[in-house]
């Protein structure tokens, strides 16, 4: 426990779902977290209080996750409330599900511009991250599936990949770790509207039920930590065995 005292991480999406389970799984692994939220201030001050309540520090800021001046700011103000920044997780987006003659350019325009905000998020922190930094994208076992009715979403969420593994490459040096984790299917609100042949989809991984939010919360942890620092590059695929 407290193996990451002393850091501090900036989660964003982290007002629910599997971002608000990160952030508190870091919070009480030892960091100060700074989280980030589109809408909802409410929920995000939820995630505050819940950090505080283990001893930490916590901020929540509002930033589109699609924009890339907020982005940049994003970053840096979390860097400037805390004076550092060790970890960066990349967790916010949507889904947009639609048949393939269906996607409109505004749809296209949406789903790749949640990646283009990921990947000037990595760049900011980047820059700013000192040695030994910790960076993960959260994607999706659609990048790895391509189900039907998800092509902008797994293209997006590929791209989210293959950032990841180029920046390993370039930032190795500094002993920073970029890694993915990929999701399979997690009890969220997202889960919860998603069409019947996606919820049927939980049963065929090796435990026969769809992941909690600790599961996946848990596996990001782990890459966040010291036992983690030979490990870069990687697609976690934290799917139960799908």
């Amino acid at each position: 426990m407290n193996a990451l005292a002393g850091k501090v991480a900036l989660v964003t999406g982290a007002s629910r779902g599997i971002g608000r389970g990160i952030a508190v799984r870091l919070a009480r692994d030892g960091c100060n977290v700074g989280i980030s939220y589109a809408q909802s201030a409410a929920q995000a001050a939820e995630v505050v209080s819940q950090v505080e309540a283990l001893g930490r520090q916590a901020v929540a800021l509002q930033a589109d996750a699609g924009n890339v001046a907020q982005a940049r700011q994003l970053v840096a103000d979390v860097h400037r409330r805390f004076g550092r920044l060790d970890i960066l997780v990349n967790n916010a987006g949507n889904a947009i599900r639609k048949p393939f003659d269906a996607i409109t350019e505004d749809d296209y325009e949406h789903q790749f511009g949640l990646a283009r905000g990921c990947f000037f998020t990595m760049q900011a922190a980047a820059r700013l991250m000192g040695d030994g930094g910790r960076i993960i994208n959260i994607t999706s076992a659609a990048a790895k599936n391509c189900p039907a009715d998800a092509a902008i979403y797994a293209g997006a969420k590929s791209a989210m990949q293959a950032f990841a593994r180029s920046l390993s490459r370039e930032v190795g040096m500094r002993g920073i770790t970029v890694n993915v984790v990929a999701p399979g299917a997690t009890l969220t609100d997202l889960l919860r509207g998603a069409p019947d042949h996606i919820l049927q989809s939980v049963k065929r991984n090796a435990f026969g039920r769809a992941a909690e939010i600790d599961d996946v919360a848990d596996v990001v942890a782990m890459l966040c930590g010291p036992d983690a620092r030979w490990l870069t590059g990687q697609i976690v695929h934290a799917d139960g065995g799908l």
